[in-house]
């Protein structure tokens, strides 16, 4: 599938925002501080950038972060390896093109969040630095945090963005927080599997973010959702955990829901991705539990929750799902 949507928080991120880019707010100056100061931003970076390889210091990048990014995410020394194994140490890393380009809304609770791109030279060689990052207009000076980043050979990049079966491994990247190292693979798996469940049998297509009553939908079966990347362990593999699946690609599936902002966190030989998340009007925190060998071993949502810890086991927490599908 070329070129496939990325995700169905990226698209109801998408129906509610406006681009600063190419979507005028009525008035040229208020345009053109807009870009100022993403440019700004997004040439301070990549300054602190350029000094953290030619000092080796992945906490010059790391402080960029959110505090929230810092606090949820525990791979960052694993993100700052992967950085400087790749770059080599080459010599005077310079910027060769960048290009950024944001979502805006505006009001006393707005949001402006920027997506950028830079090419560096090192070395003869040609890297491709990319980051999405926060920007608070209302602090003076203006300032701004990173939420994701990712670091590769722009050759590398090339090659997956031009491949349609591995599309979308070029561009997960900035859904989950942190830095992208190849550890992270695995979870690009499972939000490609997770994108492709959104897109199952929906017919007519229907807009981001609307409601999609539950008989409308076509449920995959077990061995379908494998086939696009959702497999589940030994022990939720049993026909006994049928019925919890089906309500799990339900809640996947359907507008009702919206998945936000996610991150990764480790323990021992096993991963669990958390993000927020809603299920009907109640918001929350969505588990999801993985071993390593990228089979899911729980799904769970916890209405209410700010915060989860510890690795999702089973399934449980669809509660609302169960009751209107069997009401």
């Amino acid at each position: 599938m070329k070129k496939i949507r990325l995700f169905a928080v990226m698209l109801l991120m998408a129906s509610v925002l406006s681009s600063c880019t190419s979507v005028t707010q009525g008035k040229t100056e208020n345009l053109n501080s807009q870009s100022q100061i993403e440019h700004e931003a997004m040439a301070q970076f990549e300054d602190i950038f350029l000094e953290a390889l030619k000092d080796k210091d992945s906490d010059k990048i790391i402080d960029c972060f959110s505090e929230q990014s810092r606090q949820r995410t525990d791979d960052f020394d694993e993100g700052g390896e992967y950085i400087f194994e790749l770059y080599n140490g080459n010599d005077n890393p310079e910027v060769v093109e960048d290009n950024v380009s944001s979502y805006r809304v505006i009001g006393s609770d707005g949001f402006w969040s920027a997506k950028c791109d830079c090419k560096i030279e090192a070395g003869g060689q040609v890297y491709l630095l990319r980051w999405t990052m926060s920007i608070d207009e209302n602090s003076d000076p203006v300032e701004y945090e990173l939420d994701a980043l990712r670091f590769e050979k722009y050759d590398d990049y090339t090659a997956l963005k031009n491949d349609d079966e591995l599309f979308y491994m070029a561009n997960f990247y900035n859904l989950v927080m942190g830095i992208y190292h190849p550890g992270r693979d695995i979870w690009n798996e499972v939000l490609h599997g997770i994108d492709l469940i959104g897109l199952y049998g929906q017919e007519p297509p229907y807009s981001a973010g609307q409601k999609v009553p539950y008989d409308q939908i076509t449920v995959p079966s077990i061995e379908e959702a494998e086939g696009m990347g959702l497999c589940f362990s030994d022990e939720l593999s049993v026909p006994s955990y049928d019925d919890d699946k089906r309500y799990v690609f339900l809640f996947l599936m359907s507008g009702y829901n919206n998945m936000g902002s996610m991150w990764v966190r480790t323990e021992g030989e096993e991963y669990a991705l958390y993000c927020n998340a809603r299920l009907g009007e109640t918001h929350g925190i969505l588990g999801i539990g993985l071993d390593r060998e990228g089979k899911i071993k729980g799904f769970i949502f916890e209405q209410g929750a700010e915060d989860m810890t510890g690795i999702p086991e089973g399934i449980s927490g669809f509660d609302s799902i169960a009751e209107a599908v069997e009401g």
